[in-house]
């Protein structure tokens, strides 16, 4: 609370106080940015912000990007997306766009081929967020890259092996089974099917206990469950189709998992007419098929493990940096509380005040305090804590400042703004140059309690350039008057504000005041 018996001196002490604690509070907080900033550029992931409008923009790009040879400035404001997409995958690409701004999903997972520099394709895997306004509309979407060509590689590999294990299995000349530990057979080979005289659909409905006589059915079951990755010998005859006892001269059983492998070694007393050649095989190839079964496990476990490794690593980032949303979200809260305490301040020392040029000195300096808190309370309120929607931004400051300057009901206020997403670094100087064309309008524009109106637009001049415009159907500006040279603080103000962002003026003096300020957007 304020205390409204303090002395003048004891307020402007506070007030010295006040603003050393805020710029305390400025500079811990771009330490905090900065410090995010950083964390983020190191990261092993890269991040991507897309704008969303026509051509879905690069907004920005993180320093992981380098990775690939590219550099992020060269990527920023780029619609142009096949510099960085390989061009199979680039519709897919676009289209996940188009999909999510019609729907209301938060976030996807999508992967896709990135091109490098020097024009190699390396596929990634990317966590998509996307950002919307109070009205459910996509603003941004922010991608998070995760290089899975390794992955993508021992998966690769692993189906290699996968073919050649199942052409060594197709065309072994040992017969080979393949049973789950109840029984059940799951697989069995050409040569099996010759041997057997059975066609393989027919084999897969039989249990083992048709196929072995019962004693050595038994006997390969009950191995088949307690002898887990070993290898066991057993005798006995298999049973054909015209219900021979065929023998073996070895049968071995190898379980693997939840399936079971049958070889056996037969005895040439049986003449075999296959229904397809067969290409020859080794007999030692045949037995080497456990080993080639443990090999594959042992590349799928790699794979796993190296997975697991890349979903922990992102995890960890989206923690690190849903920490810093927080802090900095906490940061803009306290410096927006601030600003408003500041505001009240120098509001109770106006009422001190007799001297008129004073009093609008002190009631220009709240409204530009205020302008800076609106800002700051927009980003904490924001999913995003790294820009601002202008186009709400300008209403709600246009709106507010109307009440504050005083204008009376014969002067209307018109606003036309478009959802314009943007940095704070930009949005506090187009707060700032909005309120000193706003005063400049209602102090001047109509005297002698003229009617009118004032006019706010803020639209997309180009693809790379903003307009916001504000004008009015006054008595214009004096004849001769170059507002660059003006003793005005508020226009000279307005013309250093310009500067700061890069922004061009133009100014329309044909039937009133209108000044358009056109900047870029600074992606």
């Amino acid at each position: 609370m304020i205390d409204e018996d303090k002395t003048r001196e004891q307020l402007i002490a506070e007030l010295s106080q006040m603003r050393k604690r805020l710029a305390e509070l400025e500079a811990d907080g771009a330490g905090l940015n900065a410090c995010a900033l950083r964390a983020l550029h190191r990261s092993p992931t890269v991040t991507f912000v897309w704008r969303a409008c026509d051509g879905w923009p690069v907004s920005f790009v993180s320093e992981g990007i380098r990775r690939y040879g590219h550099v992020p400035h060269d990527l920023v404001g780029l619609v142009h997306h096949e510099r960085y997409v390989a061009a199979e995958d680039l519709p897919a690409f676009i289209a996940a766009f188009a999909e999510a701004s019609t729907t209301a999903d938060r976030s996807l997972t999508r992967e896709y081929r990135i091109v490098t520099h020097s024009g190699e394709n390396r596929w990634v895997r990317e966590r998509l967020w996307i950002e919307r306004d109070d009205t459910g509309a996509a603003t941004l979407f922010t991608g998070s890259l995760v290089d899975i060509q390794r992955l993508r590689d021992l998966e690769a590999a692993v189906r290699e092996q996968q073919h050649r294990l199942a052409a060594l299995f197709e065309h072994s000349a040992q017969p080979i089974l393949l049973h789950d530990p109840s029984g059940r057979c799951i697989d069995a080979n050409l040569a099996a099917c010759n041997y057997l005289g059975y066609a393989r659909d027919e084999l897969l409905q039989m249990p083992l206990d048709t196929i072995l006589t019962p004693e050595s059915a038994a006997r390969a079951l009950r191995l088949a469950r307690t002898a887990e990755g070993q290898e066991a010998t057993i005798e006995g005859s298999l049973i054909g189709r015209d219900g021979d006892l065929l023998p073996v001269a070895e049968c071995r059983t190898i379980a693997h998992g939840d399936a079971c492998a049958i070889l056996t070694a037969v005895r040439q007393e049986r003449t075999v007419a296959p229904a397809v050649a067969a290409p020859p095989a080794d007999s030692a190839a045949a037995h080497d098929l456990g080993q080639r079964l443990e090999a594959l496990e042992s590349a799928y476990r790699d794979l796993q493990q190296k997975h697991d490794g890349c979903t922990a690593t992102v995890a960890e980032n989206e923690e690190r940096l849903r920490r810093y949303e927080v802090l900095l979200r906490d940061i803009h809260h306290r410096v927006k509380n601030n600003l408003q305490v500041i505001a009240s301040l120098l509001g109770l020392e106006a009422e001190h005040i007799e001297d008129p040029r004073a009093l609008d000195a002190f009631t220009e300096s709240q409204n530009r305090i205020r302008a800076i808190a609106l800002v700051h309370e927009r980003v904490y309120q924001s999913s995003d804590l790294a820009r601002v929607d202008l186009g709400a931004y300008v209403q709600d400051l246009a709106e507010r400042m109307f009440v504050a300057l005083g204008a009376t009901p014969e002067i209307a206020l018109n606003i036309d703004v478009e959802p314009i997403s943007l940095t704070t670094d930009t949005a506090v100087p187009c707060g700032l140059l909005l309120g000193e064309l706003l005063s400049n309008a209602l102090k001047h524009a109509f005297p002698n309690g003229r009617n009118g109106s004032v006019h706010v637009a803020l639209h997309r001049h180009d693809e790379s350039t903003i307009a916001l415009t504000v004008g009015d159907d006054g008595v214009g500006l004096p004849e001769g008057l170059d507002y660059r040279q003006t003793e005005s603080l508020g226009l000279q103000l307005v013309t250093i504000l310009a500067e700061q962002i890069d922004a061009t003026i133009d100014l329309d003096t044909g039937s009133g005041t209108r000044f358009t300020i056109v900047f870029p957007d600074g992606a």
